[in-house]
């Protein structure tokens, strides 16, 4: 697999982030982030750097869905039992915690009490021949 794809998946963080400190001094953060379901999960781990991991570090939670776009990359290792292994990384140059649906709607406006409402309820109706203005 070449280093140069690219990849954007939306999953849920599979463990919590670890915010860590390059030997540069530059702030970055590692999570896992499984994408798919039942028997075609994936796992992918995800690096983030700079502003971007401090952040996601203090508001990302193991559960959590998750919106990555970064540099994609197949890695082979030899595990601890010694059999050879390989999984899916991604250098996030963008990562975004989602909301769930529903949950970032804004609140609905209270309406005025009967009695406190200056137009009258025959003037706030439309006629059905009124043209609409579009």
């Amino acid at each position: 697999m070449n280093g140069n794809i690219e990849a954007a998946f939306i999953g849920r963080v599979g463990k919590e982030p670890e915010l860590k400190t390059s030997s540069a001094g530059k702030a970055w953060a590692a999570f896992t982030c499984a994408v798919g379901s039942d028997d075609d999960t994936q796992w992918i781990r995800v690096a983030v750097f700079g502003d971007c991991a401090e952040q996601l570090a203090d508001n990302l939670a193991k559960g959590d869905r998750v919106y990555c776009e970064g540099r994609l990359k197949l890695d082979s290792w030899t595990a601890k039992d010694g059999q050879q292994r390989t999984g899916l990384s991604v250098a996030a140059w963008k990562a975004e915690k989602l909301g769930q649906i529903g949950r970032n709607r804004p609140p609905k406006p209270k309406a005025p009490p009967e009695g406190d409402n200056p137009v009258p309820p025959a003037a706030r109706q439309r006629p059905a021949d009124d043209e609409i203005p579009f």
